[in-house]
């Protein structure tokens, strides 16, 4: 049997005797997948072609050399059952144990109550049994590469016409930081949240009571948080700030040339060498191990978060401490809003691909226990148009629903085909700014902030 295999899919084939819905669902599923060209376990025709007779011997190995596990459930019993459950826990165990570095899982239910799934999957990436298409885009995603049937249509094509552009599991959006009015809208975040980051940072400083202490600062862009939660503390010996956007990093390092400690690099976080590339860094200065990991909202515009956090944990002393933040679009409110306008925006950036996950915030607490960090603390700021000023407002809705606009504009640079979604968002958008600055209207979001340690 070849044991070359990229995506183990997991399901419950019988259930007293009976076939399983989960069973038809996972057989549709692979023989998609086979079509496209992925190698796939599916057990009930994978082990009829094994050579060995030994189904255990071949599932684990099946395991360990899949990247990808797909768990797919219609009942909260089957995922629990006895080989659907140890094919989820050992591959999780890999993952945690560093042995799949670069793995993944995810679930495929019919419409399951998250809460009611084990801790491990509940809040890993998941699909309903109707969003399949979406499924399928996350699979070419995660491998990096583009559908089959684009494949074949650009090689029969003899005019040189480019492709619909999927992305890529390294660029989840097109958000670029250092487009127009970018470095504005990054001063404007930079005073937001800055009364419970300073509270979170204290706090961890008190737990680890050290003279001096090392920071790491994921998603830098031009520095401005950097500098004022870490660069003007006489106890903090660096503070390496990384982006992967090299126009921001030289901007930054024009900025802060004034601060030796602040050291600005061009890293990747989703990038294979990321580990390897910041213990680099970290050699240069004479550092052995990071004290603090602060990370401003970077992971909502990557596709897969998990693995760049078990990355980090790499980095981080013993008893080091992660300061996570993330927003989420279910914590917004506006009132009165009859048209239900905010809601109207909001579903349109969850649809349209490319945007950033606004949605990061609940899916970060078990992503963070699931990449090995022990929760301390959760931070809360909620932010509100209440008593603001007309000039406070505007700024609030250029760093909040502008960004928005513009990561859309550049989605549609990106692929001309989503025009209709883009102008349908920023119709939405442009129509929710003509309530927002009314009087009789009140809007609010909160931010969160996760404080975790490493144990």
């Amino acid at each position: 049997m070849n044991s070359e295999f990229e995506i183990f899919i997991s399901f419950k084939a019988t259930d007293n005797g009976i076939v399983t819905r989960d069973a038809q669902v996972a057989s549709e599923l692979y023989h998609t997948l086979t079509q496209r060209g992925f190698r796939v376990f599916f057990s009930s025709e994978t082990l009829l072609k094994g050579k060995s007779g030994d189904f255990s011997k071949e599932i684990d190995s099946a395991l360990d050399d899949a990247r990808l596990l797909i768990v797919v459930s219609s009942n909260t019993e089957y995922i629990t059952s006895r080989w659907v459950e140890y094919e989820w826990k050992t591959f999780n165990a890999d993952i945690l144990s560093n042995l799949k570095s670069r793995g993944e899982i995810i679930t495929f239910t019919d419409d399951l109550d998250p809460r009611e799934l084990p801790r491990v999957l509940r809040y890993v990436q998941n699909y309903n049994y109707s969003d399949k298409e979406k499924l399928l885009t996350f699979v070419h995603n995660f491998f990096d590469r583009v559908p089959l049937p684009e494949r074949i249509r650009k090689q029969e094509s003899t005019v040189e016409v480019a492709p619909k552009a999927l992305l890529s599991s390294s660029d989840h959006n097109v958000f670029n930081s250092a487009g127009i009015g970018e470095l504005e809208i990054f001063r404007l975040r930079e005073r937001r949240n800055y009364a419970i980051d300073m509270q979170a940072i204290n706090y961890v400083k008190s737990q680890m009571n050290r003279k001096k202490y090392n920071v790491l600062v994921l998603g830098c862009a031009y520095g401005f948080v950097a500098e004022t939660r870490f660069g003007l503390d006489d106890d903090i010996e660096n503070v390496i700030c990384i982006d992967k956007n090299e126009e921001v990093l030289e901007k930054a390092r024009e900025i802060y040339k004034n601060y030796p400690h602040m050291k600005f690099y061009r890293v990747e976080i989703q990038s294979d060498t990321y580990v390897s590339t910041i213990c680099g860094i970290m050699a240069e200065l004479g550092i052995s191990e990071i004290d603090i990991v602060f990370a401003a909202d970077i992971f909502r515009y990557l596709n897969n978060a998990q693995t760049p956090l078990r990355n980090t944990r790499k980095l981080l002393r013993n008893g080091g401490f992660l300061l996570c933040k993330g927003c989420d679009d279910s914590k917004k409110m506006a009132y009165p809003d009859k048209d239900n306008l905010l809601q109207s925006v909001l579903d349109s950036c969850s649809s349209l691909h490319g945007m950033p996950n606004y949605y990061i915030g609940k899916e970060l607490p078990l992503m963070i226990q699931n990449a090995g960090f022990e929760i301390r603390g959760i931070k809360i700021d909620l932010l509100t148009t209440l008593n603001m000023s007309f000039e406070e407002k505007e700024k609030f809705f250029l760093g909040t629903f502008v960004r928005r606009k513009n990561i859309a504009n550049h989605i549609l640079i990106r692929d001309p085909s989503t025009k209709a979604e883009v102008d349908r968002l920023i119709g939405y958008i442009d129509s929710f700014e003509e309530i927002f600055y009314n009087t009789s209207f009140w809007y609010s979001e909160s931010n969160l902030l996760f404080i975790a340690q490493k144990n």
